[in-house]
């Protein structure tokens, strides 16, 4: 029997009633035992949350597992479509059913990012209920490692922070990829299980201890993290910084992360942003500045030693500047916020989805997906300032004084927002000035 000759019709209709209950059987004998022991398959839509009365049905879909292969849903092979955020089986076609069935016999294929997110809900459900937990930890690893998408990274190792705090278990944490963590979460997880910081790690970590200028950790790296590694020896007296767990938490700053299972009910959770406690974070910042200035002393003294072979010739600008989006409907900003779409939740997942559009270049669909979190009151500072950026490259100034108003009337006065406003209302009144001119 082929592997997919259960979905092809059968003309005796009486037959067909009959052997219905095999289908799945055939279906999960084509699939790996690794893979078919992780999935979630019934004859109608539940949730299974964990409860002493087990599965709990909900009368809303956005309420369904959505991993959940329900065997009552029609499949068939053909041209599919392309899937949308926060797919679920239940929402696929007929015809995106039979590609994401045939993706589960091997799930190391190249294929949409959508069809990964659906397996991983299960995953996320997995652990979130305390069901195959170690079996669920090791194929989030193992997609990992063959499917590469930004926002699918992010989540997943959200995910496995999740599985090792939940368990305090260290060990989970050493399989993840610290090369895609973010810094706050990098410092999280080497410093609650590991506990010693490398001249590496410094430099990862120096925007979030705001050491912005990153010219000679980017231009030579080499040099930078020998410069460190000498400040670490002359201070500390080894290659590394160690990590000193008494030192009091005196920071309020908070770390979300999120699992991407949007039918798991508590899926968010907090960490104190402890990279921002002063006495480390005032630690990190003098190194990594200390370095940045003997790195730059050293390279000025390399430049004097080499001979100008090749005098400076007048650089010609050659490259074309790429067009900005910007849009001509006439909307005003509240306009938009009325017009969005609403958000799922708070607005968290809006926020992080705008943010990865806009380091894509795609600020069109960006600003739509972070108005989508404004129009939700979300109070992230970073959500407004992200606005703020964007309206200022597109020279909407406007925009931009009107943004970081409702920023600041949700999120409180946060210094970042009321520098920029001041800025920005600069801007907007020089703006003003010089149409009249024209």
């Amino acid at each position: 029997m082929g592997l997919f000759n259960f979905f092809k019709k059968d003309n005796n209709s009486n037959k067909q009633k009959k052997h219905r209950g095999n289908k799945i059987a055939v279906y999960t004998n084509s699939i790996p035992s690794d893979v078919k022991d992780l999935l979630f398959i019934s004859d109608k839509p539940t949730v299974w949350n964990k409860t002493q009365n087990g599965p709990i049905s909900f009368e809303l879909s956005s309420d369904f597992e959505p991993s959940e292969i329900t065997t009552s849903l029609p499949v068939r092979q053909g041209n599919e479509i392309p899937l949308g955020y926060y797919p679920s089986y239940s929402e696929m076609s007929p015809e995106q059913r039979f590609k994401y069935l045939s993706f589960l016999t091997d799930i190391t294929n190249p294929i949409d990012i959508g069809y990964v997110f659906v397996f991983y809900y299960g995953l996320e459900r997995n652990i979130y209920m305390n069901r195959k937990f170690a079996e669920s930890i090791d194929m989030i690893v193992k997609l990992q490692h063959y499917h590469t998408n930004k926002s699918f990274l992010s989540y997943s190792n959200d995910a496995l922070i999740f599985a090792a705090m939940k368990t305090k278990d260290p060990s989970i944490l050493y399989k993840i990829n610290l090369n895609y963590l973010k810094p706050e979460l990098l410092f999280l997880v080497k410093g609650s299980f590991i506990g010693s910081f490398s001249p590496e790690d410094l430099m990862v970590m120096a925007k979030a201890v705001g050491f912005s200028n990153q010219r000679y950790i980017k231009s030579d790296p080499e040099l930078f993290s020998n410069n460190l590694k000498k400040l670490l020896q002359k201070k500390y007296g080894r290659d590394e910084y160690i990590l000193d767990k008494a030192i009091k938490i005196d920071t309020k700053e908070l770390i979300r992360l999120m699992l991407a299972n949007t039918s798991i009910p508590e899926r968010e959770f907090q960490y104190p942003n402890l990279i921002l406690s002063s006495k480390i974070h005032s630690d990190f910042y003098l190194l990594i500045k200390e370095a940045h200035e003997k790195t730059k002393v050293e390279l000025a003294e390399l430049r004097k030693k080499k001979p100008n072979k090749h005098p400076k010739k007048e650089a010609k600008d050659t490259k074309k500047k790429d067009e900005i989006y910007t849009p001509n409907d006439g909307l005003s900003l509240k306009e938009r916020i009325l017009l969005s779409k609403e958000a799922i939740s708070d607005g968290f997942d809006e926020e992080m989805r705008g943010i990865e559009l806009y380091k894509e270049g795609n600020l069109k669909d960006a600003e739509e997906w972070l108005l989508r979190s404004v129009k939700a009151n979300f109070d992230a500072p970073a959500l407004y300032e992200k606005l703020g950026i964007l309206y200022r490259k597109q020279k909407r100034f406007s925009d931009e004084v009107e943004i970081l108003k409702i920023g600041i009337k949700n999120a409180g006065n946060i210094p970042k927002l009321t520098e920029r406003l001041a800025k920005a209302i600069e801007l907007n009144e020089k703006d003003k000035l010089e149409n009249k001119m024209k």
